[in-house]
């Protein structure tokens, strides 16, 4: 799942850089709407801002939280029967240990993806002769792997309320289905997950928003408690 998730994304990114070219040729074709073009000229101009916002706030985010919900929810469910019950061959580890060892292998395994795979990007980029500021492309991956974080504590969550890795990754895509509802509010989108992952003021402001990163963070860390407590809890 993880081997398939990083060669997608990968495919995507190398699209994305060779599709740069043809942007300029597009636009003069495209009728924009006044507020969308923009952004469609400082892409077409600027390399830097083209790439983050067909990464970043594209293809990254979108693809992470796909893979976070796939493996997330595949981590707990059907699993009630892993307890710190004694067997012939000794005692098995404890419900939080086995609960930490998942879950962290997980987490880090989607966020190797995301690193993985942005780094195929930065070296296409270059081989393309298109080089990029690398510690400026690679901040982006703070606020995506924070915000991947809120969605695989989310399906982490659902897995540990589910009978089965089914019922979790349905509860928990439904789920992150409504979190796209503040996105689609401007009032609100401060406090949408998904527009903070792709955070499309970077190339313009030149900062991270690092109040949204801890925002971010701590509602991770949040339902991941919330995960173990009740994995924790759940009939051995």
């Amino acid at each position: 799942m993880l081997l398939a998730g990083f060669l997608i994304l990968s495919l995507l990114g190398i699209t994305v850089v060779f599709l740069f070219d043809q942007l300029p040729r597009l636009l003069r074709y495209l009728a924009l709407p006044p507020d969308v073009q923009p952004m469609a000229e400082a892409q077409a101009t600027n390399y830097f801002v083209y790439l983050w916002a067909n990464w970043y706030a594209k293809h990254l985010y979108q693809g992470a939280t796909i893979v976070a919900l796939l493996v997330g929810a595949s981590l707990f469910a059907a699993t009630a029967g892993d307890g710190p019950a004694g067997t012939a061959g000794g005692l098995r580890p404890g419900r939080g240990t086995i609960f930490a060892g998942r879950y962290l292998a997980g987490a880090i395994g989607v966020a190797l993806v995301m690193a993985g795979s942005t780094a195929v990007v930065g070296v296409v980029s270059i081989l393309r002769g298109r080089p990029l500021p690398a510690t400026n492309f690679a901040l982006g991956l703070i606020p995506a792997m924070a915000g991947m974080l809120v969605i695989f504590g989310l399906a982490a969550l659902c897995s540990a309320l589910s009978p089965s890795p089914r019922q979790a990754l349905l509860r928990a895509a439904a789920t992150a289905v409504l979190l796209s509802v503040p996105g689609w509010i401007r009032e609100w989108q401060a406090f949408s997950v998904y527009r903070q992952m792709q955070a499309m003021y970077y190339p313009f402001a030149g900062a991270l928003f690092w109040n949204s990163i801890a925002g971010l963070l701590g509602t991770a860390l949040l339902l991941a408690l919330a995960a173990g407590w009740v994995f924790a809890r759940r009939e051995a």
